[in-house]
């Protein structure tokens, strides 16, 4: 199994499921109905198997991040130009500084789920699918 990119053996396997699933021809109101949540479903699985493949681009676009970056240094100067010199509000702006770096970075973490430093693995899905095929 690749541990990166497309698995063809699953991927056959995926497209098989969904070829077998549109193929049913429910003959009543409870299997249409059951029909409709197992096509739900797999459309999850796939979006799902197509975001751990194509590693999902984050949502937080780079040059809204510059700006933030750069509004954040520009606050923190000014901050640091208004407060008295002393040794106390060097060391508050600073882990100010570090609390509000912390919190961008995990923001900025979180938003690739499946890699970085807080990264789920997606080594269960694709145990699930390799399970599937036996």
């Amino acid at each position: 199994m690749a541990l990166t990119g497309e698995d063809p053996v699953l991927g056959n396997l995926m497209n098989d499921v969904g070829l077998r699933t549109m193929a049913l021809d429910p003959q009543d109101q409870f299997h249409s109905k059951l029909l409709a949540a197992c096509v739900e479903r797999y459309r999850d699985v796939s979006l799902a198997r197509w975001k751990v493949i194509e590693g999902a681009p984050g949502s937080i676009s780079p040059p809204f991040y510059w700006v933030l970056v750069f509004w954040l240094a520009i606050l923190f100067g000014a901050f640091g130009l208004s407060a008295p010199p002393n040794p106390l509000v060097a060391t508050v702006l600073a882990l100010c500084a570090l609390s509000i770096t912390v919190a961008v970075f995990v923001i900025l973490d979180m938003d690739e789920p499946y890699g970085g430093l807080f990264g789920v693995p997606s080594t269960s899905m694709r145990d699930t699918l390799a399970d599937m095929m036996r």
